[in-house]
């Protein structure tokens, strides 16, 4: 779907929306699925204030110490973004410098959108035992975060991003099976938790302001220590439950 058909998609007070899927089969090679999305505010605007004061305080630092690492996740903000230092650092481990409470109400709010996805779709969290790490995206003027996705294998979980301090850009999602679009508006404080396989990009940033967002990746226990492809460090991850 070109840019300009991009659906937006009706933000009401529904946290959970299956924005994609198919109910209909009318042939045996048919899809039959469904998609959902999480989406809901969980900071207000001074907290969203105060984790994107204390992110743009460490940018410099973080990207100094981290010169190694230069992968940037496929997003395009290059090797010497602070997106592609997220292995370095852990936002859910940034406590000691949390004031405001925005880092721990954060956890706290992750668990229970985890917890109501995972019932929405038949699951127990408890059982899952998720564990996720937190990174900065900061942008300036002229860029976006090109089409990518945080995984595709079946170890597959979720993934997420919170807006912190936006102006007028949205991030856009892409249905698996149509390839069609639809596009979520960023708002301060909003937590969007979706399916690890979808790909997602962002609209470009146009204001003199850095755009600052939180990603967020998010696994099971048993991925986590298990799975033999993924070469995660369980140190650097925070366990959610």
């Amino acid at each position: 779907m070109n840019n300009d058909q991009w659906v937006e998609v009706d933000t009401s007070k529904d946290r959970i929306k299956e924005i994609f899927g198919n109910k209909e089969k009318h042939t045996p090679f048919a899809p039959v699925y469904s998609i959902p999305f999480w989406n809901n505010q969980i900071l207000i605007e001074q907290e969203a204030k105060y984790l994107t004061k204390t992110i743009l305080e460490k940018e410099e630092s973080i990207i100094k110490l981290n010169p190694h690492l230069m992968y940037d996740g496929g997003t395009g903000l290059g090797p010497d973004s602070l997106t592609a230092k997220f292995p370095a650092y852990n936002i859910l481990k940034w406590d000691d410098y949390d004031e405001n409470y925005a880092v721990r109400k954060l956890k706290i709010e992750l668990h229970y959108a985890i917890a109501e996805l995972c019932n929405h779709v038949g699951a127990n969290v408890m059982d899952i035992k998720p564990w996720a790490q937190c990174w900065a995206n900061v942008m300036r003027k002229g860029q976006k975060i090109n089409p990518h996705q945080h995984s595709g294998d079946g170890w597959s979980f979720l993934s997420g991003n919170l807006s912190l301090q936006v102006n007028n850009t949205s991030t856009v999602y892409q249905d698996p099976y149509t390839m069609n679009s639809a596009a979520l508006e960023n708002e301060v404080g909003t937590l969007t938790l979706f399916p690890e396989y979808v790909v997602h990009w962002t609209t470009e940033h146009q204001s003199d302001v850095e755009r600052v967002t939180l990603g967020i990746d998010i696994l099971t226990e048993e991925s986590l220590y298990n799975a033999p492809d993924r070469k995660r460090n369980p140190d650097h991850f925070f366990r959610l439950y």
